[in-house]
């Protein structure tokens, strides 16, 4: 059995860090103003177009 301990050390810490610093990336995407984020969009899709990955 693997320790519950252990596991919360090498598991769950570096995977909690790991998306509070996603979530740290996004949030002024979410809080920002929504012609920016449609801009946003557009962008990525533009970009996934002309890379042909679309």
């Amino acid at each position: 059995m693997i320790n519950h301990a252990l596991a919360k050390t090498v598991l769950y810490r570096p995977l909690v860090r790991c998306l509070e610093w996603l979530a740290d990336l996004v949030r002024p995407v979410q809080s920002g103003d929504v012609n920016l984020y449609l801009l946003y969009v557009f962008a990525a899709i533009l970009l996934a177009y002309l890379l042909g990955v679309v």
